[in-house]
């Protein structure tokens, strides 16, 4: 028996290790303790998508893809078309991960589902580059117009979720433009 003198959970050694079908069962003294894990900075490369990263192109040269509705899982379009952009440059990719990002040009939308983020208060940001005239969309409800051709992360709201799960963020362009999406980017409000 270990001696459970710091309130700590121990193993009751005389009734542990033994054998079952699918495993070796252990005793323990009392009940494991529940913890409830603090939010986290998150972010999030858009172009980091399972079915994005198994191709050729990946961290190599550009790729364009036409089907907005079957062609990845996680994220939906339309417009022209949807191209991976890589480029290793300096002046335009510096404060970019991995020199990539998503680009489209013209009139279009574009909506990216999230992992399953845990339950808390965010700040929500994107880093989004180029010219873009754009409406920002989370979970269906329009939190923000972006206006300008700067290239920084652009605040899209505070939101406090009240469930792990994943979310949705869709950019509209509301007249023709060009986007060079990169990140979603979460930092957690303490209170």
């Amino acid at each position: 028996y270990i001696d459970s003198t710091e309130n700590n959970t121990g193993f009751i050694t005389s009734s542990s290790n033994v054998p079952a079908k699918n495993g070796t069962l252990h005793c323990i003294n009392d009940l494991l303790p529940v913890s409830t894990l603090k939010a986290s900075s998150i972010i999030f490369d858009i172009c980091e998508q399972f079915e994005m990263t198994q191709g050729d192109y990946y961290m190599n040269y550009y790729k364009k893809w036409y089907d907005g509705q079957n062609t990845f899982k996680n994220i939906k379009w339309e417009g022209d078309y949807l191209q991976y952009y890589y480029k290793i440059d300096p002046g335009f990719t510096a404060d970019v991960i991995n020199q990539d990002m998503l680009q489209m040009i013209g009139f279009w939308w574009i909506e990216v589902t999230t992992p399953k983020i845990m339950k808390g208060k965010y700040s929500l940001s994107g880093m989004v580059k180029g010219g873009r005239i754009c409406d920002v969309y989370v979970d269906g409800v329009k939190v923000v117009h972006i206006a300008g051709s700067d290239s920084n992360k652009t605040p899209w709201g505070d939101f406090e979720w009240t469930e792990t799960t994943e979310h949705t963020i869709r950019m509209v362009s509301t007249s023709s433009s060009t986007i060079f999406w990169d990140t979603i980017e979460l930092t957690p409000i303490k209170e």
